[in-house]
């Protein structure tokens, strides 16, 4: 599959509009490009949401790390119980990684759950309960939904 050659309206180091709308993170299913959920993320985008599109380094097919290293997917078929536990486990710490480096800087940002804003969350399959697990545990996520 040629994802870079995927065409959307979104682009990298788009800037936020002045007073936008809600933070909703998006995580893949098991093994799955963040650019998958491109559609729903476009439409929540043009209603004025601030969607963060995540891929997951060693489930995704490539992911370029901070250092711009290039990690390859580790995973191929269905994981068995204790690897799906792992790699939901990682995600949620991905998921928090995210939520910590996007702080105060959106206005209605992840630290501002005191005034009835917050950011909400939604997955596909190992996405929606790594999300699931997150909203459970995280104060920061204020809805959440699983797409399978």
């Amino acid at each position: 599959m040629d994802w870079a050659g995927t065409l959307t309206h979104a682009h990298a180091g788009a800037p936020s509009l002045p007073g936008c709308g809600p933070v909703v993170l998006y995580t893949s299913g098991g093994g799955d490009a963040r650019t998958l959920g491109t559609g729903l993320a476009e439409d929540l985008a043009s209603h004025g949401t601030v969607v963060v599109l995540v891929d997951h380094p060693g489930e995704a097919s490539q992911v370029e790390t901070a250092d711009g290293t290039v990690r390859e997917t580790v995973l191929y078929g269905p994981p068995d119980p204790e690897t799906f536990r792992t790699m939901t486990e990682t995600r949620v710490a991905d998921l928090r990684l995210v939520l910590d480096r996007l702080g105060g800087l959106l206005p209605y940002g992840p630290r501002r759950t005191g005034t009835g804003a917050g950011t909400g969350i939604y997955g596909h399959s190992a996405g929606g309960t790594a999300a699931a697990l997150l909203a459970a545990r995280d104060p920061r996520i204020r809805a959440v939904a699983d797409t399978a």
